[in-house]
């Protein structure tokens, strides 16, 4: 800031109170700014693995589709052998709902929590 005293231009900076007023507004504006970058990685990355654990299951699911209808049994949880995939587990239920009918129930875990769940009605 500058002002004139007797015609001469004297220099002035900020005052202590603007500098703090300026950096509370800055305060004000990034926080909830660098919060929202904050949470959409972490939703970005359980999207990732919610997406390769539905992958996963309709992988699953179609195994079942295409063994013998007599053969479709359960299977208790289980990991997948890929190292790739070894956060993941897989557990498949077989539902008989009539003599010509079953529902296969394909579930797939990430680190113990359940992040897909696919169901279909195979037929004989």
């Amino acid at each position: 800031m500058n002002y004139k005293v007797g015609g001469i231009v004297k220099e002035r900076g900020f005052t202590l109170l603007e500098v703090v007023f300026a950096i509370a507004m800055l305060g004000c504006i990034l926080i909830p700014l660098v919060t929202t970058f904050i949470n959409s990685g972490k939703e970005i990355v359980a999207a990732r693995f919610k997406t390769e654990a539905i992958n996963l299951a309709r992988w699953k699911l179609a195994t079942q589709r295409v063994k013998e209808y007599s053969n479709l049994i359960d299977q208790s949880r289980t990991s997948f052998f890929s190292p790739e995939f070894s956060n993941y587990d897989y557990q498949i239920d077989i539902i008989k709902l009539s003599p010509n009918l079953k529902e296969v129930i394909t579930k797939v875990y990430y680190q113990q929590r359940l992040k897909a769940k696919l169901v279909t009605i195979i037929a004989k």
